[in-house]
């Protein structure tokens, strides 16, 4: 994928951002959810994903724990830090529920499991993306004390 494919500055309609390392798994959900009328751009690591970032923001971003240079626990600390409120949704081969416990604490607000149902998936976009715009919205301080209200309740995955 170009980095100037979908630029969130150029276009601020760019709904999701999905980072993960397997380019099967970005091209079926890239797919799937293009056809659901969504924005979708990807990257294949952290690093990519980082500097697509910053050209603009995404409000959904879907993320694979474990990948190589960069995880995505360091991606969503880094950016946390940066001040992007953008929704988390972490992606994990494996439930390994110390790893998914840290991702929302981390900031994170649900995750997935590998290998998911994609109607699973289709059903709770809508949801994750409404968090996204709003905590956008709120703006930094207050966007990332939504997150945070939010790491207090059950993940929806």
């Amino acid at each position: 994928m170009s980095l100037d494919a979908l630029d969130p500055a150029q276009d601020p309609l760019v709904d999701i951002l999905i980072v993960d390392d397997e380019e099967d798994l970005r091209s079926v959900l890239k797919e799937t959810l293009e056809l659901e009328g969504y924005s979708v751009t990807t990257a294949e690591d952290a690093v990519q994903a980082e500097e697509i970032l910053e050209k603009g923001t995404v409000p959904l971003i879907l993320c694979d724990i474990s990948m190589p240079l960069k995880s995505g626990l360091e991606l969503v600390t880094s950016l946390r830090k940066k001040g992007h409120v953008s929704a988390f949704v972490m992606i994990s081969a494996h439930s390994d529920s110390e790893r998914l416990v840290q991702a929302i604490q981390l900031g994170a607000i649900d995750y997935i499991i590998k290998p998911f149902n994609i109607e699973d998936i289709l059903k709770k976009v809508p949801i994750w993306l409404e968090v996204g715009k709003r905590t956008k919205a709120l703006g930094k301080d207050h966007g990332v004390r939504m997150i945070e209200l939010l790491r207090l309740k059950k993940p929806v995955g």
